[in-house]
């Protein structure tokens, strides 16, 4: 009978993804659990985990280390948010079924928690999303061995959430949790490799894959869920439960349950492919303080992150730029002392200037000559009046202008093999340089909303640097590309 047709939503892993014999499975499990793990958390309070969903051969060590956490603890009931990899839909999906099963047995549904969401018109029963999923059904067995007799409130993600309907779903959720439910949030970290489209780097994999993940983990542990996702959206960070970690950030933010790191593997280690890898990332959420050990460098902090504070702080220098040059014809003089310092670290950078959402200046560098802050002054200015695009801004333009920062990663030089290598080698994440003698042109990222196929978007940038549209197509070019971490305000609010 169809799994969708009765009240149980039966095993698609078992015998793949883990053991189909049910001995196995918990023999399995019980192998790879810590009894230092269990000893550490035995007395603390905990709220939540973080746990990878990939088979137990390659995550099952870091996912059974974390639920160790839980061992001589009791939950009623365990709220699991996990992300919808085959079905794209907007709010959460919560299985209408009454039962999930796996080879250790049954495990009910709680249907009263359920019922409460069900309220809310984010909240659907999409059961064709949870037909294959893998990403909650991973997470059963663990819980399972840990506590037989406890609930789930199985809730997937949709990938076509706003950042308004992340939060509201957040305080939902938050209605429903009680001192005798735990959160499982299901989710890899980073997917490295041309099979997942992300390739920010190509050499020391294994170090750069580590601070690429060991920074998200630093912010986790901050629980601010803003800068979570300034952080994807800065290194596009293909951690695919992004946005129920989100939720549970939020949920916590003011929470007396801090976050510490439990293990940490990639899947680099486990296989023989050396060009992809996935990260396995365990994480509790207790009232148990730890001090930082052996904290990797961040790559985050190497693309040099700038803050909410600092990004206020750039905003504010273009406005009073703009109105300094308007009276004296001559850029502002800032005094060093109160330059943040995520601004004095020698950056490049593009400032386009908008009014209802039309281009009226920008122009930017892409390899700096100066600190972050000088080339915010200088090219603030240029955009505003030095564009022969546009017509010079005036004081009255300024109440209606919208300026947007774009800090520039170093442009790494692209090497490939022929067209379809290039190809996979770029997405649109990425912003594009071409050169060739003494032509040059570059598109940020932004662009890729007017022209969002490959082919064309080459073709559009060799032709703005005065070239064929066929020369990236040739051994003629050279290709580079970087990554912006862009912010915007209107001037004046």
């Amino acid at each position: 009978m169809d799994i969708i047709k009765t009240n149980t939503r039966k095993s698609v892993l078992s015998g793949t993804w883990y053991p189909k014999d049910k001995i196995d499975l918990r023999q399995n499990i019980l192998n790879r659990f810590c009894d230092e793990t269990t000893k550490k958390y035995s007395h603390s309070k905990i709220k939540a985990l973080i746990v990878p969903h990939a088979g137990y051969n390659f995550s099952g060590d870091v996912a059974a280390k974390t639920y160790c956490c839980l061992k001589n603890h009791y939950f009623k009931k365990a709220i699991i948010l996990a992300p919808s990899h085959n079905k794209h839909f907007k709010g959460a999906s919560i299985s209408s079924k009454k039962y999930y099963k796996t080879p250790l047995g049954k495990i009910k549904i709680s249907t009263n928690k359920r019922n409460e969401l069900l309220k809310n018109e984010l909240f659907k029963s999409y059961d064709i999303a949870h037909k294959f999923e893998h990403s909650i059904e991973i997470q059963i067995p663990f819980l399972q061995t840990i506590n037989p007799n406890i609930e789930i409130l199985p809730i997937l993600i949709g990938g076509d959430n706003t950042s308004e309907s992340i939060n509201e779903m957040a305080k939902i959720i938050e209605q429903v949790d009680d001192h005798e439910t735990i959160f499982i949030i299901s989710s890899d970290f980073t997917h490295y490799g041309i099979d997942f489209g992300y390739i920010p780097f190509y050499e020391n994999l294994q170090e750069n894959i580590a601070r690429l993940d060991n920074n998200a983990i630093e912010i986790i542990k901050e629980k601010d869920s803003d800068e979570f996702n300034d952080y994807i959206s800065l290194t596009q960070a293909t951690i695919c439960g992004k946005d129920a970690i989100t939720i549970l950030l939020k949920i916590l933010k003011k929470s007396k349950y801090t976050a510490n790191l439990i293990d940490y593997d990639i899947s680099l280690n486990k296989t023989i492919d050396p060009n992809n890898s996935v990260s396995y990332v365990g994480m509790v959420f207790s009232d148990l303080k730890e001090s930082d050990k052996n904290k990797l460098p961040s790559y985050y902090e190497s693309l040099n992150h700038i803050s909410r504070d600092h990004k206020d702080f750039a905003i504010n220098l273009v406005r009073e730029n703009l109105i300094h040059y308007l009276n004296h014809k001559k850029p502002i003089k800032v005094d060093q002392n109160i330059i943040p310092g995520s601004l004095k670290n020698k950056k490049a950078c593009f400032i386009t200037y908008k009014i209802n959402n039309s281009l009226k200046g920008c122009i930017g560098s892409i390899i700096p000559k100066y600190e972050l802050y000088e080339e915010i002054i200088n090219n603030s200015i240029n955009a505003a009046f030095y564009d022969p695009r546009f017509e010079k801004l005036t004081e009255s333009d300024l109440n209606h202008i919208l300026v947007e920062i774009s800090v520039l990663t170093e442009p790494i030089k692209l090497n490939y093999n022929d067209e379809m290598d290039l190809l996979n080698q770029i997405n649109q994440n990425d912003g594009l340089m071409i050169k060739s003698n003494l032509s040059q042109s570059t598109f940020l990222p932004q662009v890729w909303e007017q022209i969002p196929t490959k082919e064309l978007f080459l073709d559009e940038l060799a032709l703005k640097a005065g070239l064929n549209k066929n020369a990236w197509k040739t051994n003629n070019v050279e290709l580079y590309k970087y990554q912006v971490e862009t912010f915007s305000q209107k001037l004046f609010e």
